[in-house]
């Protein structure tokens, strides 16, 4: 019997202040989905709405999900 994947989702509030802030924004969320990505892992960053964003990944192993989201966060703040 095969594991079901599981959604592990973070929801997020961003903002910055300086004269370019959405392409900082946008900047950092890139960096983080790229850095925290490995080709059979992948974590999603989207919009919800200003100033909300959401951070998600499928994964079978709870715990890499957590610390891969983690990891995501950190690089973003």
């Amino acid at each position: 019997m095969a594991k079901n994947p599981m959604k592990i989702r973070a929801d997020f509030e961003l903002t910055c202040y300086n004269f370019e802030g959405i392409m900082a924004i946008r900047e950092a969320l890139i960096t983080a989905r790229d850095k925290v990505n490995e080709p059979n892992f992948k974590v999603d960053f989207k919009i919800i709405a200003p100033p909300k964003y959401k951070c998600e990944t499928l994964t079978l192993d709870k715990a890499k999900g957590v610390m891969k989201l983690n990891e995501g966060l950190e690089i973003v703040k």
